[in-house]
């Protein structure tokens, strides 16, 4: 299994990030005060800065449309998954982006 943290918005996700380290970030993208896009592009940057590996995000979003998708792509999140969310899919996307890795907690921003 896994243990998960819960952000209110994209501000308090930078947060959690920078105290530990996660496997894996489900990241909303329409949250107040800093956005999933937003959250992401700045928690990218600060990969980069501190030259920390980049932790997979994937996208949670209730908006299909391809803009989103792309938004998400162009802003470095690696996968989207839309809600409602199916559980057999996001385990897929979990399995595929954390694989053997050891499991560890999964950042998951509130929706």
């Amino acid at each position: 299994g896994f243990t998960f943290d819960v952000a209110q918005h994209g501000a308090e996700a930078l947060i959690a990030w920078e105290r530990r380290a996660y496997d894996l970030i489900l990241m909303d993208v329409e949250m107040p005060v800093l956005d999933g896009f937003e959250a992401t592009r700045e928690l990218r940057r600060r990969e980069q800065a501190q030259g920390r590996a980049p932790i997979p995000i994937i996208a949670l979003s209730a908006d299909a449309m391809l803009e989103n998708r792309e938004m998400a792509r162009l802003v470095g999140m690696d996968d989207f998954i839309t809600k409602p969310i199916e559980l057999d899919r996001l385990e897929r996307l979990i399995d595929a982006h954390v694989g053997a890795r050891p499991r560890g907690r999964i950042g998951a921003p509130a929706a």
